[in-house]
């Protein structure tokens, strides 16, 4: 099911008419198509009213895309639009991505709000003005991009006791890939569904309770079937990884089986990884060497590698077995965890570096 989102594009489907400012070639009416979303009218009307949004920003402040980066809404629910805008600051050392609210007046528009941002080169998708929830409150969506190690820093915001409010969740200060706003269940309202990192760890989903947005995962499980499969699919598969890519996947893997309460897949599947780990020709070193010496360094941290693998998967042997109602395995497999980690200790108190 789309998400209801309040965004100003242009649209060769568009239907109906409504004034269309030429200067900046945004339309200042919205209308609902079929899906419930909020699409913008477009056309060559003469504009009734003609809005400039770079009069409202600072100098060196502009619109990666127009279309996309300027919406209007009702975000009071007083009946009138206000305007939001992502604009982004680029000058030399300074890098902002920083959102701007305009209030209606007989005038024109004056500020209401502003969220200044010191990191960040612009917006991504899913970023925009979204009725999330279905209930007429429209939520500013900012996902900010930054880089490679961070792709984007995610944060929503909400007009609430007389004033816009961050209700970003938990995972406020962190970085988040992979987006995504969707209708997991069809009951109209839009899950946040991201991955944490940019690799290494499974989607969380969040939805909002009323007051703030809560980890959902377990209401909805049978979204990670898909990636189960390709984790478990590249686990089986004869082929060299690197250190500790198999021990990842391998938690990546057990976390979904007992989200899903498949405890004795989960368990055949450690089980499985164990002798991989050990197997020179499924287990390879995660650098290269080009001397002899890098090559005894490379092996000495190639063994300590494996012994942390297995010590990893031993423990999410002992979460499965916890999990199952299986306690005393649980404790045995969670002290053979334990002797692993001691060991690669030792091992890396004895490293070459």
């Amino acid at each position: 099911m789309a998400v209801s989102r309040f965004i100003l594009v242009f649209s060769l489907l568009a239907v109906g008419s409504g004034p269309t400012d030429h200067h900046t070639g945004i339309a200042r009416q919205t209308y609902q198509d079929l899906e419930g979303r909020y699409m913008s009218q477009s056309g060559t009307h003469k504009a009734a009213n003609k809005f400039d949004p770079l009069k409202y920003l600072p100098a060196g402040a502009s619109l990666s895309n127009p279309e996309k980066n300027v919406v209007f809404a009702d975000l009071i629910g007083d009946g009138k639009q206000e305007v939001v805008i992502f604009y982004r600051i680029l000058d030399g050392d300074k890098h902002q991505a920083n959102i701007l609210v305009l209030k209606p007046t007989t005038a024109g528009y004056e500020r209401l709000w502003e969220d200044v941002h010191d990191l960040g080169s612009g917006f991504a998708d899913p970023s925009g003005v979204y009725d999330l929830n279905k209930n007429a409150r429209p939520q500013i969506v900012a996902y900010r991009i930054v880089g490679a190690s961070c792709p984007g820093v995610l944060d929503i915001f909400q007009y609430a006791n007389g004033k816009i409010e961050k209700i970003t969740g938990d995972w406020v200060h962190t970085c988040q890939s992979d987006l995504e706003i969707k209708d997991l269940n069809g009951d109209g309202v839009s899950e946040i569904i991201f991955r944490p990192l940019k690799y290494g760890v499974n989607r969380r989903i969040y939805s909002w309770s009323g007051k703030e947005y809560v980890r959902t995962d377990n209401q909805h499980a049978h979204y990670f079937s898909d990636e189960l499969q390709q984790l478990v699919g590249g686990l089986y598969e004869h082929r060299a990884l690197p250190t500790p890519s198999r021990a990842v996947w391998c938690e990546q893997a057990v976390r979904i089986y007992l989200l899903q309460g498949r405890y004795i897949e989960a368990i055949a599947l450690c089980r499985a990884v164990l002798p991989m780990i050990d197997d020179p020709e499924l287990t390879i070193p995660n650098s290269g060497a080009t001397t002899p010496a890098q090559q005894n360094r490379v092996l000495a941290f190639f063994e300590l590698d494996k012994v942390k693998d297995k010590a990893r998967v031993y423990r999410l042997l002992a979460d499965a077995f916890k999990a199952a109602g299986k306690l005393q395995s649980a404790k045995n497999y969670s002290s053979e965890a334990r002797k692993l980690n001691a060991e690669a200790a030792e091992k890396e108190s004895r490293l070459p570096y």
